[in-house]
């Protein structure tokens, strides 16, 4: 989000000090801002590292909304059918099938979610479902289906990274990492996706 990074600074009173940087991984980018502010402390970089996620959706067309998810190649999905929820039902349907994991399978990830959001009153969702609502819920795009998917909203998080030994004197219980790894790749039903008329990019 343009702008963030510095009131964020401001408001902290941090325009003079520290040095700070702006991840856009897409989809991706509060894991990955998390692996640098991890490798930051774990490399000696620094103390402590706040790494900060904004996401600003509702005062935006849909269009504009959705246009950063469907990546380089959004033209030539589009006019093929394939938007991005499409996409991500043919690799959910394809893991699905590698590894004989059923549909079902997936609603611990909604459950745990709803679960978490239960109680707070900040939450989008503050209600509990069970497997039962997550194998009745509308189906998106197959097999994909509401509770599987993720709503177009505002929201934020931060958390502080610091070394344990200087964690334990700010609470009884940090929570811990204990690795992080990241990798690269590319989606495989699009690599060899040439539209009429434009140029292969390598």
């Amino acid at each position: 989000m343009a702008g963030a990074l510095g009131r964020t600074h401001q408001r902290l009173g941090w325009l003079a000090r520290g040095r700070s940087r702006q991840d856009r991984s897409g989809l991706r980018s509060g894991a990955a801002a998390l692996r640098l502010g991890y490798v930051a402390v774990a490399g000696e970089l620094a103390d402590f590292v706040v790494v900060a996620g904004v996401e600003k959706m509702t005062d935006r067309p849909s269009d504009q909304v959705t246009a950063p998810c469907h990546g380089v190649r959004c033209r030539f999905r589009a006019q093929n059918g394939l938007s991005f929820v499409a996409l991500n039902a043919l690799l959910m349907r394809r893991y699905m099938h590698e590894y004989g994991v059923p549909h079902r399978d997936f609603a611990p990830f909604a459950i745990n979610a709803h679960k978490n959001a239960v109680g707070n009153p900040y939450a989008l969702f503050p209600h509990a479902v069970t497997a039962q609502d997550f194998c009745a819920a509308k189906m998106i795009a197959d097999p994909v289906n509401l509770l599987d998917s993720s709503p177009v909203c505002d929201g934020a998080a931060a958390v502080v990274l610091c070394p344990t030994g200087l964690a334990r004197q700010f609470a009884a219980r940090p929570v811990r990492i204990r690795a992080s790894a990241a990798a690269t790749d590319c989606i495989a039903c699009t690599i060899a996706a040439i539209s009429s008329g434009s140029k292969a990019r390598l």
